[in-house]
């Protein structure tokens, strides 16, 4: 896991992490990461959320998967609409909410 930091890319990109070794990153690819980063911190508002992302490239753009967290209160979010069924994968077997809940809770905290 990498720290984002300003000190790499004169960004104003406090609290975000990636999985991905950004110093391997062209000027150009690194520029729209920083700016996405830029953008998507604006519309977080607030300091208290971490933002995970990880850069994918696809033929012709870039692409970022990521999500949002709040430790404090335990939330994670996006900004857009996600299938949030993808998270409840390492918890099938769980049939109860509760039990659920604390896979969940074990997943993210």
């Amino acid at each position: 896991m990498y720290y984002f930091s300003r000190k790499m890319c004169h960004t104003t990109a406090q609290k975000t992490y990636t999985g991905t070794d950004i110093q391997r990153y062209s000027h150009d690819r690194l520029h729209n990461l920083n700016n996405w980063i830029d953008v998507a911190r604006k519309r977080l508002q607030e300091d208290t959320w971490f933002l995970v992302i990880e850069p994918l490239a696809k033929q012709d753009s870039n692409y970022y998967e990521y999500y949002c967290a709040n430790t404090e209160q335990h939330v994670v979010a996006w900004f857009d609409a996600f299938d949030a069924s993808l998270l409840f994968q390492e918890c099938a077997f769980a049939r109860e909410w509760n039990h659920k809940c604390l896979e969940l809770k074990a997943q993210f905290w």
